[in-house]
């Protein structure tokens, strides 16, 4: 196919066609829209043409959005290697690589022209989309015929790739910009959860309701399956569950934490939460385990230590029962900060309860000491010896809780004595 020089008329229709694909391009997200229009102002010179834009994760490898071939316009979804596409390497820095018949190009190298006649391409056209100088997309017409493009048509054209690099570049800000503020959506939402966990906790005063609210909050909070909280006995190589939800049933069971794999890989890097996905078929757990795992249905776990200082005092497990699921970034950053209040809290309800027995222990000692002033003093009121020992009797029943009494003067028998 051969294009020859312009009249007026002519030039005045390629006009049209490019206002037409510029319209197209700037009022359409459709990455097969935006490859139509471009066909289109083509006059369809090229028969199958691709649309694709660089992986944001490997910029050797691109997505095929949009795809041309014998059965028209559609949507794709494949990954390309970069390296596939004629001149890869030097494709950032042209402007349009336009081969009218790769018979008689020069540009390409021979196992690039050996490649296409594999392919059975005679011409082709690829135009990279570049923004900032960071190749970002490409589009690529090709024709098992040769096709020549006139200058004109090749600047216009250009200029409409140009434009369409804009659009995805700014898609992918879009993009961007509401998984950030999606983030920071999360993370609001994570602290003020732990704000309310926070004042909650603190309205406890004995551990067991506080982590059965705990377990029961964290479901919801970090959007799991199931949670279990463990605390350490006072024997350190054994620890009990202590709370869950749901509940299965296996509050009170206690495990012996030497052989707890998952509760030592924890133990490795306390600044942060062990998060084991796939865990049926991690590599990092142990084969008994898996099969546990799969007995159960968990399909992820994520243990989260109880830490006051530098002592442990136990774990928070995460389970997720659906096959394919992810702890989400809040659901991660929930569990490392929420261990530590929760430890802190168990401290507290630990130092309030000694700090009660203690002073009631002390009011025993006080009332006593006040009984032992009050008999002295009715003793010291006391003018004969019988009336000393029945106010000894009387004082020390009341202060013992007898019902009757004795006391023994020599060496002879007691002398009962009502306690009343």
């Amino acid at each position: 196919m051969f294009e020859p020089s312009f009249t007026d008329r002519e030039s005045s229709e390629l006009l049209q066609r490019q206002y037409q694909a510029s319209s197209t391009i700037y009022g359409s997200k459709d990455p097969v829209e935006i490859l139509e229009a471009l066909a289109a102002f083509l006059n369809a010179a090229y028969p199958e043409g691709q649309l694709a834009l660089v992986d944001l994760d490997d910029p050797s490898v691109v997505n095929v959005l949009a795809q041309i071939d014998a059965t028209g316009a559609h949507v794709s979804n494949f990954q390309r290697p970069l390296a596939d596409y004629p001149a890869a390497d030097s494709v950032a820095a042209v402007d349009l690589l336009v081969i009218d018949d790769i018979e008689t190009d020069i540009f390409l190298e021979p196992h690039e022209i050996e490649t296409l006649r594999e392919q059975g391409v005679k011409s082709l056209l690829m135009a990279p989309m570049v923004t900032d100088q960071q190749l970002i997309g490409l589009v690529y017409f090709f024709s098992e015929s040769p096709v020549t493009l006139s200058a004109v048509r090749q600047r216009a054209f250009r200029s409409l790739i140009d434009q369409a690099a804009i659009v995805f570049e700014n898609q992918r800000l879009l993009e961007n910009a509401q998984t950030t503020a999606t983030r920071l959506k999360q993370q609001v939402d994570a602290l003020q959860t732990l704000s309310q966990l926070t004042r909650s906790i603190t309205q406890f005063d004995a551990v067991n309701p506080m982590l059965e609210y705990v377990a029961e909050a964290l479901k919801t909070a970090a959007n799991v399956d199931h949670v279990g909280i463990l605390v350490i006995n006072d024997d350190v190589d054994l620890g009990t569950l202590r709370a869950e939800f749901p509940n299965t049933g296996n509050v009170g069971q206690t495990f012996d934490l030497r052989d707890n794999l998952l509760f030592s890989m924890a133990l490795e890097d306390t600044s942060r939460p062990l998060v084991v996905e796939n865990a049926q078929n991690s590599p990092a757990i142990p084969e008994p385990t898996k099969v546990v795992f799969r007995n159960i249905g968990i399909h992820g776990v994520m243990i989260a230590l109880l830490l006051s200082g530098r002592e442990v005092l136990g774990s928070i497990g995460f389970d997720l029962y659906q096959p394919g699921a992810r702890f989400a970034d809040s659901s991660i950053e929930i569990a490392r900060i929420v261990g530590t209040q929760i430890a802190i809290t168990m401290q507290n309800i630990r130092l309030l309860q000694e700090a009660r027995e203690r002073a009631a222990a002390m009011q025993d000692v006080a009332r006593v000491e006040a009984q032992v002033s009050q008999i002295t003093s009715r003793f010291q009121q006391t003018a004969s010896v019988d009336e000393l020992l029945r106010t000894a009797i009387g004082e020390l029943s009341a202060v013992l809780g007898a019902q009757e009494a004795a006391i023994r003067l020599g060496s002879g028998q007691p002398e009962g004595v009502p306690a009343a």
